[in-house]
């Protein structure tokens, strides 16, 4: 990659996501450290969970802000895996590749019939930048307002009067963002035709969340059933409550409540 544009990724992430932290980025790894949690159920699980945590969120606050106890208590017959996931994969772009060979592989040789690709914020962005470059390799995706690229392509789609509207022109190899908004308008053409196809794409946001706006123009090309809005901002308490009513909502195979 060009060094410029890969400046200018970092500074997108960086402007938009607003983190005001000095410290050194964490280094990627030739492979993601992870945090598995068994499921709950005596029999065998039967979905992997995979959760991506946020630009500067650990496995062990996702754990702590209760989103592991959370499927426990839905009795959800599944494992959670949650990598390591830091941003320094984003600037490496390295992400997929990843996620791929560390988790969704793996995953598929020990036979789980459903892999959930869940992610927060940046993870958000993970979770569909892994999709778009692996299609078919997860069931449902499950979104906690996603980072969506900078506000300067959220406008462009917005003049043109929404992503069903809006056309991507030329993109550029490097040019993550127009690649990752043309995704999202192919798939809002598939699902229009085909409502089940995977992935089943699940979006939620806090309606004072600094990403709403993007997330909004997200939302208008998925049913309204997959949609979730609630009161909040871009912290933990709203996120947790659309991750519980993400997998409320679910139809769950092999759940083990009693």
């Amino acid at each position: 990659m060009r060094t410029g544009k890969r400046i200018a990724l970092a500074a997108s992430i960086l402007a938009v996501t607003a983190l005001v932290s000095c410290s050194i980025l964490p280094l990627p790894k030739s492979k993601l450290d992870v945090s598995k949690f068994a499921g709950s159920c005596n029999e065998t699980s039967k979905i992997l969970i995979v959760i991506l945590p946020g630009r500067l969120d650990s496995p062990k606050d996702l754990e702590k802000h209760g989103f592991v106890d959370a499927v426990k208590r839905q009795g959800i017959n599944a494992d959670i895996v949650i990598p390591d996931l830091n941003f320094g994969y984003y600037l490496a772009r390295t992400v997929v590749d990843r996620l791929h060979e560390d988790i969704v592989m793996p995953a598929k040789q020990e036979r789980y019939a459903q892999t959930w690709l869940a992610g927060i914020s940046l993870g958000g962005l993970g979770a569909l930048l892994y999709n778009r470059d692996k299609p078919g390799m997860v069931d449902d995706m499950m979104l906690i307002a996603p980072f969506l690229g900078s506000e300067e392509i959220h406008r462009e789609i917005a003049n043109a009067n929404g992503v069903r509207a809006w056309r991507a022109g030329q993109i550029q190899p490097e040019d993550y963002e127009r690649s990752l908004w043309a995704w999202i308008k192919d798939y809002g053409a598939r699902i229009a035709t085909q409502p089940d196809a995977a992935p089943r794409v699940y979006l939620g946001v806090g309606v004072s969340d600094r990403f709403a706006v993007s997330n909004r123009l997200f939302a208008d090309i998925l049913p309204a059933s997959r949609v979730v809005m609630t009161e909040g901002g871009h912290e933990w308490l709203p996120w947790l409550q659309i991750w519980e009513e993400f997998l409320a909502g679910k139809a769950l195979p092999g759940t083990c409540l009693q």
